[in-house]
């Protein structure tokens, strides 16, 4: 890695304490309160030398990140403590944890969080220095009255890291990460190979991820982990690629049509006709939210009943359409584009916020 070679203390920033001065600034002077989560200890908060602490094998790896920090935020942060160190940031993280590497050194801890911060103080000639940590130990939930494993160490461990990806101005995480985290967590045995399951841990360790999100990691972990649900729902490249890879049949289709999506759907399957002069062959899929036989049952009802409403409609508009044709020599839609809505609020062309805007 690229190294900058000359650090200047005097451009420190009030609030901050300059790498020299870092392992002699009292512990009570780092003020950000420490994040709890289910099943977490705070062993103590201190000063940790970078040589004593495991970054992983071949590399330094955050357990649950797909991928390493991207360079330009290495770089940025990098750039940030050089001109010192905030007193109030949240502090990184290393579990307190005897380990001895594969050539044989040992560490009396591991890294957990905080990689980007120990790269980019490598970057800045710093990598024999160290920084002020939160030691922490992870222990199982146990059923206070049954004596049970509710939770695992593991899991408790890798729901408090996602937390602490979920805080700005981290890095957040990517669905990848949290497809990595549930399959490791299955695999392991840590986390129940059922939607509710997955769900539920998503959601938590992702409370700021989009909603949009945190249901496509759910939805890529039941298809990578097979795991069993009453009911399945579809995308257009998992049909297609259904279609292409794993379909027995020799019919033909021309579109899979996402029937909760009709209204928008229905025209694209028509300018498909439209273009192609073919009668288009389409495979539907509905809304599975609930999964439940009933619930795609009555939805598939209800799609029959769109589409019982879509053929009146064009049934009339047709025989509206080809009535102009015999009077007026041209086909028209049953619909008159008289006016736009005021849009244009400033300029030459500004136009009347109070008045419909005739074509």
């Amino acid at each position: 890695m690229t190294t900058i070679p000359f650090l200047d203390n005097d451009n420190t920033i009030e609030g901050r304490v300059d790498y020299d001065n870092l392992s002699k600034t009292p512990i009570n002077e780092f003020t950000a309160e420490f994040q709890t989560s289910e099943g977490v200890e705070h062993v103590r908060r201190v000063f940790i030398k970078y040589k004593n602490i495991f970054y992983g094998e071949g590399g330094e790896e955050n357990p649950v990140r797909e991928r390493g920090s991207s360079s330009s935020n290495i770089k940025d942060l990098a750039e940030s403590r050089r001109k010192g160190i905030p007193l109030d940031s949240a502090r990184p993280v290393v579990e307190q944890n005897n380990i001895v590497d594969i050539v044989g050194d040992s560490y009396l801890y591991e890294a957990n969080d905080g990689i980007t911060r120990y790269k980019a103080d490598c970057l800045n000639n710093q990598g024999d220095n160290g920084d002020v940590f939160d030691v922490v130990r992870f222990h199982d939930t146990i059923d206070p009255e049954t004596g049970e494993v509710i939770r695992s160490a593991r899991f408790n461990k890798y729901m408090y890291l996602h937390k602490l990806n979920d805080a700005q101005p981290r890095e957040v995480h990517t669905v990848k990460d949290l497809v990595l985290t549930m399959s490791q967590l299955i695999s392991r045995g840590d986390l129940k190979k059922e939607e509710p399951a997955i769900k539920d841990a998503v959601y938590e360790c992702a409370t700021n991820l989009d909603t949009s999100k945190k249901n496509d990691a759910v939805r890529k972990v039941l298809l990578q982990e097979d795991v069993p649900t009453q009911t399945r729902s579809w995308r257009d490249k998992e049909c297609k690629d259904w279609y292409e890879t794993k379909c027995v049949d020799n019919d033909e289709v021309d579109y899979f049509f996402p029937d909760s999506y009709f209204i928008d759907r229905i025209f694209n399957v028509l300018k498909q006709y439209f273009e192609t002069g073919k009668v288009q062959v389409i495979a539907e899929h509905v809304n599975n939210k609930g999964d439940s036989p009933e619930i795609v049952e009555l939805r598939r009802e209800q799609a029959d009943k769109m589409w019982e409403l879509a053929t009146n409609v064009f049934k009339k508009v047709a025989a509206y359409g080809n009535n102009q044709l015999l009077l007026n020599g041209e086909f028209k839609l049953p619909v008159e584009r008289k006016f736009w809505m005021p849009q244009i609020q400033s300029g030459d062309d500004k136009e009347q916020p109070n008045s419909f805007i005739k074509r």
